[in-house]
Order: C-alpha cells, then sequence, then structure tokens
C-alpha cells in the first residue's frame, strides 16, 4: 500500500512539473513577440477565418506576384545622370525639383578611402508621387511602424567605370520638394531585407536613430521607435537660434568690411570664445590673445550684440563655448560646408529636414535609397486587414492611407492579402493591380480599417495615364482621420 502511494505521488509531481514546463514556455514564447506597453494591443486576427491566415501562398504564385511588380516597374520613374566635376561644389538638378549639392573631395571609392580626382557620374532617381511609389513597389514602413514620406530618391555614383561612395565624416545636400510643411521630417536610409514572413522589402532606417538599434536585430525595432523609454529625450542645445546657417548670416549682416574691401576673399578662421548664460546672454568675448587682427575686433563686436542664444545652462552658471568661424563663410553664408552645417547640431538631430519656402533642406551620409520621412504616432488600437481574392489570383496589393502619403504592402495568403498591425479608425484605400493580357486591371476601394474583412474589388481596364491620375488622386476625396504627429524629438531648423 505503501509502494502505491508513492507511485501515485510520484506521478502527481512528474504532472505538475509538466505543467510548470509548458506554462513558462508559452510564457518566454509570448514575451518574445508582445508589442512594448506603448503600442496599444492589437486586435486578436481570431477575427478572420483561421483558414485564411494560417496557409501562406505557394512560392509559384508568389513568383508570380513579383513578376508583376516587375512589369509595372516599366512605368516608374527613370535615372537621370550627370557628370560633375569633384574637386568643386556641384549641383545636380532633377527632373521634378530635387536638387543634390556635392562639396568637393567628399567621394572615395567603394572598399578604400581613396579619394576621386576623376569625372564623377551622378545617377539620380526621383520619386515624388503615389503613382511614383506605387509603380516602382516601394512602401513607407519602418519595421512595423508607419511613416510619412515627403518623397524618396535613389543616388549613385561611379568615376571610371568604379562605384563611389560618401567619404567618411561627410555629408551632401538634398532639397527636395514639398507642399507644406510637416514636422521632424527626417533623413531615413532604405535597405533591402528580408522581413519576418520570409518577404524581401525594402525597410526604412532612420539617420539619426539607426546608429542606436542593436546590430543583431534583422529590421529595425519597433520596440526601440515607439517604447517612451527606447527614445533618448533631446536635451535642450547650447545653440544660436535658428542654428549655424542662421548664425552665419546674421554675422554677415553686421560684420562690417573696411571700405574698399567689400568684396575680399577672407580666408581665416577666427576662434571666438564666450561665456553663454543661463538667459542665452553672451558674456566676455574674446578671440586668441596670440593674434589681433582687424577680423578678430569686428567678430568680438559681432558676437557681444548677439541674440540670445537657446541654452541649457542652469541658473546662476555659465558655459564656456568656442566658436571655430570660417571668415571667408560670413562673406557668403551661402556656401557654408555641409558637413560644417551637420556637425554644428545635436548628434541625435543631425539629419532632421527644414522646410524653407516649397522645399525640405536635409543631409545624407550615404548614397543608394534615401527618403525624406517622419514616423507617425497613434493612440489607435491595432488591427489586422484582410483583402479577400481567389487562391488561384495573382495581383499587387497596396494599401494607401488617405490622411498621409503612406502605404504598407500585404502578406499573401491563401484567399487574400494580410496587413498587420494598421490603426483603427483610419481611413485607407485598397489597390490591387493586376495584369490582364497585354493590360493591366485596376480595383481601388476606399474603406475604414473598422473593417477587417474587405471582399468584392471591382477591376477595372486603365492606361498608364489613367493609372497614373488614379494614384495620385488617392487622397482627394473622404474625410481623413488623421494621424497623431512625430512622438521623436524635433531639433531647431537646418540652415
Amino acid at each position: 500500500m505503501h509502494r502505491n502511494f508513492y507511485v501515485l505521488l510520484l506521478v502527481c509531481f512528474c504532472g505538475l512539473s509538466l505543467i510548470y514546463y509548458f506554462t513558462t514556455q508559452k510564457t518566454e514564447t509570448s514575451a518574445t513577440t508582445t508589442i512594448p506597453a506603448a503600442i496599444p494591443n492589437p486586435i486578436p486576427s481570431e477575427n478572420l477565418p483561421v483558414n485564411e491566415i494560417s496557409t501562406a501562398i505557394s512560392s509559384s504564385n508568389d513568383v508570380t506576384i513579383a513578376h508583376e511588380k516587375e512589369l509595372l516597374k516599366k512605368f516608374a520613374p527613370k535615372p537621370i545622370t550627370q557628370y560633375i566635376n569633384p574637386k568643386k561644389r556641384e549641383q545636380v538638378v532633377c527632373p521634378k525639383g530635387t536638387v543634390l549639392t556635392f562639396d568637393p573631395g567628399i567621394f572615395v571609392y567603394a572598399g578604400t578611402a581613396q579619394l576621386v580626382t576623376d569625372s564623377v557620374k551622378i545617377a539620380a532617381t526621383e520619386y515624388l508621387t503615389d503613382a511614383d511609389f506605387i509603380f516602382a513597389g516601394l512602401t513607407t514602413m519602418c519595421d512595423n511602424h508607419i511613416l510619412e514620406s515627403g518623397g524618396m530618391l535613389y543616388v549613385s555614383a561611379s568615376a571610371g567605370g568604379k562605384n563611389v561612395v560618401i567619404k567618411r565624416g561627410e555629408n551632401f545636400q538634398i532639397e527636395i520638394p514639398a507642399d507644406a510643411e510637416k514636422p521632424d521630417m527626417q533623413t531615413f536610409y532604405g535597405k533591402t531585407q528580408i522581413d519576418n514572413d520570409g518577404n524581401e522589402r525594402l525597410n526604412w532606417i532612420s539617420a539619426n536613430y539607426g546608429q542606436l538599434m542593436p546590430e543583431t536585430s534583422v529590421m529595425c525595432s519597433v520596440d526601440y521607435f515607439n517604447g517612451a523609454t527606447r527614445i533618448p529625450k533631446q536635451k535642450r542645445s547650447n545653440e544660436f537660434n535658428g542654428g549655424i546657417r542662421a548664425m552665419y548670416d546674421y554675422l554677415h549682416d553686421n560684420y562690417t568690411f573696411p571700405k574698399g574691401f567689400e568684396k575680399a576673399q577672407l580666408n581665416a578662421t577666427c576662434y571666438v570664445n564666450f561665456l553663454l548664460g543661463a538667459d542665452g546672454g553672451i558674456y566676455k568675448v574674446y578671440t586668441s590673445p596670440q593674434i589681433k587682427t582687424y577680423a578678430d575686433s569686428q567678430m568680438v563686436e559681432a558676437f557681444k550684440y548677439m541674440p540670445c542664444w537657446s541654452s541649457s545652462v542652469k541658473q546662476n552658471e555659465y558655459a564656456k563655448q568656442m566658436i571655430p568661424i570660417k571668415m571667408r563663410f560670413v562673406h557668403d553664408p551661402t556656401i557654408i560646408p555641409i558637413k560644417m552645417q551637420v556637425n554644428a547640431r545635436n548628434p541625435q538631430s543631425k539629419y532632421f529636414a527644414s522646410f524653407i519656402d516649397d522645399y525640405y533642406l536635409m543631409a545624407s551620409a550615404n548614397l543608394g535609397w534615401i527618403n525624406c520621412d517622419r514616423f507617425t504616432s497613434t493612440q489607435q488600437p491595432l488591427t489586422d486587414v484582410f483583402v479577400e481574392m481567389d487562391s488561384n489570383e495573382t495581383a499587387m496589393v497596396r494599401l494607401v492611407f488617405q490622411d498621409i502619403r503612406s502605404m504598407m504592402s500585404g502578406v499573401r495568403y491563401t484567399q487574400g492579402f494580410r496587413f498587420a498591425n494598421v490603426p483603427l479608425n483610419s481611413v485607407v484605400t485598397v489597390v490591387a493591380i493586376k495584369q490582364k493580357g497585354d493590360n493591366f486591371e485596376v480595383a481601388v476601394q476606399e474603406c475604414s480599417t473598422n473593417k477587417v474583412k474587405i471582399r468584392n474589388l471591382d477591376y477595372k481596364k486603365m492606361s498608364f495615364e489613367e493609372m497614373t491620375n488614379t494614384f495620385n488622386n488617392l487622397q482627394s476625396s473622404g474625410t481623413n482621420t488623421p494621424l497623431a504627429e512625430a512622438n521623436p524629438p524635433t531639433a531647431s531648423s537646418f540652415q
């Protein structure tokens, strides 16, 4: 009897151990996929039929979809090419108004530190409209985070048949056309990666925050961009209000050139020292005690009466500052080296864009895919949207937001496309394109993301011109429910 009791006790112990083991495993597994608290929990996917979300499309259909994407690319924007002198400050003007500015001495041959001295061939392609995005198969996503785009570019360079890159520590400048200002626009770099579903896509990574992400992460981390404690809060910086360009404009207007020397080209560097107070005021201005020139004295006078700076200094304290002023650039503030403009900014806001008149001014340290983007944020819960489609039907499908220039690609399943982590209460347009013989048929259906399942797409035969007009007018109708503005820290104007 005692023996039976011990056997029963052993069985109970094993059962409890197994229960504990599987419970722990479930907890550990879910911990790796849980969205941070900063993102509202998504609506469970069980709202969709199990057979529609559990089986991925076959590889043969996947190849067909990729083939249709390639067919559409014949309508995508084409690159323009221009040769520039790498020893001079040169500009490349693209057909739709994008301007690229390259300082001298910033090109090196790929894989080396050898400076390029031969003529450089620049190839640049603009993607500025919804039609451009769709024809090129582009999306505006960083992992599962929605970005709002102000326009994309692809820029490459070569010299003597060899690939050329931007020298480490250097930057070139981009002016990208814009209709209206959106805050917190910044530079993003595109990288072709394989997502968690095994699909190849272009992922956008912030130039400001990308270097802070773990290198082990395949895609940019949702945790990083959305977790409230993950994005470093920008400190109020010590700088002239408006940035270094505004400071040079001020000095140019207040620096007095001797009579007869108004057109002189000065090539000196003046090191101005001063104390910055908590009120943004400048005190005890002086230059190098070893060198005293007319230029030094004029610079001291200009700094003495300079408007208040933005200051992070504590009350009753002072911060010692030293500013190297390139005298020739004071005479012509429009040619301040791009590297100097970028390095004068807060390290975590170097690549924010400024809106000037009708364009965004931004910098880039890389060639390749470049996007003028901003993060979006929403307090709405997230859901999955499923676009129903026959299992033997192939098409390229996009989910286009009406309130912002942003679009998502979905994952093909047996009965349609699944779009994951879409904000509720948003107005979107489903765009589906398929080939029919030598022609294309397009379905455009506006809907709310409150509707989990979208069916009965109505396809119509369209020419290239009709597709272009349709895609470029996707945001012109309907009542928009805007996503909230970007959460990442703002920065002073890039001037």
